[in-house]
């Protein structure tokens, strides 16, 4: 076949005008997914597993952080409401058992802890220095705004604290940086504490609608008798998976708040109230594993 240069023009130009269209195309959908709102977005039955890690460093005289302590341990977040309710579930204090949380998670991220009787607290839960609270979303497409937040690692009169959040990225998983103004107060001992330098940087998937990972860093310092001491704090949350979960969703909002009750009511030395409790936990059918862990040693 003779070469046709005025053909082989004609399937260039054809060839470059495709591609054009092509990356406009993807463009297009790229812009329409970099204005998709941040919304927490959870489906009744969704297990939401989590992993915390914490470091703790000793600030020496000479400013330099010492040999750390880490501790990690793995949260899961049950929803058990289609308005984004769930059950936290998370290691206890050293060798106690799990600890359940009911939390109301809004649709920008502020959290709030309801007990078994549905009675709404004003703050949320907090791990150590960290808290879901920390990780507020955008009311829209904003670059940077005020934030006012309840921060439950403070003590209840200076839980209340305003912020700033910057968006770093955009695009289907953007980033956000949230900074918090120094926070001192007069301890139960009467000494002196403050958080300062407080930044997280956290990443939303939009798809998912989670948090997908999130760093939180500052300097925490507390007055002793033998001086003030100053440690150096980073506390990392990844996200580990997410399961649609097998259990009705009712019967699995009954376990979650039966195993609660039963806790609060053990913590109160309520015997009537728990044995009521754990009355449900026998006759509920829902089987997830950890609730069902939780509720088996409480029963214990």
């Amino acid at each position: 076949m003779a070469w046709d240069p005025v053909r082989m023009k004609a399937q260039a130009a054809a060839a470059t005008t495709a591609a054009v269209v092509l990356i406009l195309l993807v463009g297009v959908w790229l812009w329409f997914v970099s204005l998709r709102p941040c919304r927490i977005a959870l489906k009744p039955g969704q297990l939401v597993s989590y992993r915390l890690t914490s470091e703790w460093s000793p600030i020496g005289a000479d400013d330099i952080p010492g040999e750390p302590t880490l501790a990690t341990q793995d949260i899961d977040l049950i929803c058990i409401g289609g308005d984004n309710e769930v059950a936290l579930v998370n290691p206890g204090v050293g060798e106690a058992r799990d600890e359940i949380t009911l939390l109301d998670f809004a649709a920008n991220g502020s959290v709030r802890r309801f007990d078994p009787t549905s009675q709404v607290h004003d703050d949320g839960k907090a791990l150590g220095f960290f808290d879901f609270n920390l990780l507020p979303l955008p009311p829209g497409s904003e670059q940077s705004w005020n934030v006012s937040l309840i921060y439950a690692a403070l003590p209840p009169d200076r839980r209340q604290v305003q912020g700033k959040v910057r968006r770093l990225t955009n695009g289907s998983s953007p980033t956000f940086r949230l900074t918090l103004p120094p926070i001192d107060w007069i301890n139960q001992d009467r000494r002196w504490q403050q958080i300062k330098g407080l930044k997280c940087e956290y990443r939303f998937n939009t798809s998912k609608g989670v948090v997908e990972s999130a760093t939180i860093v500052c300097q925490a310092g507390i007055e002793r008798p033998d001086g003030y001491l100053r440690f150096h704090v980073r506390t990392d949350l990844t996200l580990l998976g997410m399961t649609a979960g097998k259990d009705d969703a009712l019967a699995l909002r009954d376990l979650a708040l039966a195993t609660a009750e039963a806790q609060d009511a053990l913590a109160a030395r309520r015997i009537e109230r728990l044995e009521g409790a754990l009355g449900r936990l026998a006759n509920n059918p829902a089987t997830h594993e950890r609730l069902r862990a939780l509720a088996g040693r409480l029963r214990g």
